[in-house]
């Protein structure tokens, strides 16, 4: 199994944190971000997503680059606070085998550090970066392989 693990990209600060669209910025950078993901992981299942407007925007603009016949699957345990155990049942329920699951920081970083040590992981997450870790078989706490993490400058 592979899970793509996606903070959500550049959103505009507004009163209503969890009202915030992604910026123009946030779009061009993060199909930057698809364009190098999709040449060296094509295959993409199925995509979890948050349900702030932000983390949304975000999942379906992957959605569309993979040209996926499913919608985003909206899950609300993925909003701020997310554990990472619950990553790991949700991913594992699915019964596929490549899933984003588009998300907030620090969680992003901590279900990245949670999958590949056992120690922590410092792991830096910028707006719309996109880390790839695979296992053999089902996701497991500390079991992950991280094969990439796709970054880029605001």
């Amino acid at each position: 199994m592979n899970i793509y693990i996606v903070r959500h990209t550049i959103a505009a600060s507004i009163g209503n944190e969890n009202e915030s669209a992604i910026t123009e910025k946030g779009k061009i950078i993060f199909n930057r971000n698809l364009e190098f993901w999709s040449s060296v992981s094509p295959r993409l299942d199925l995509v979890l997503s948050s349900p702030i407007r932000r983390a949304l925007e975000t999942a379906e603009l992957i959605n569309e680059h993979f040209d996926l016949p499913f919608d985003v699957i909206t899950e609300k345990g993925l909003a701020p606070g997310a554990s990472t155990e619950l990553v790991i049942a949700l991913t594992n329920s699915l019964n596929k085998n490549d899933i984003a699951v588009v998300g907030h920081l620090p969680d992003v970083a901590y279900h990245v550090s949670n999958l590949i040590s056992n120690s922590g992981a410092n792991v830096v997450f910028l707006p719309g970066n996109v880390a790839k870790i695979s296992f053999d078989g089902e996701a497991r706490l500390r079991a992950g392989f991280l094969e990439f993490l796709i970054s880029s400058k605001k």
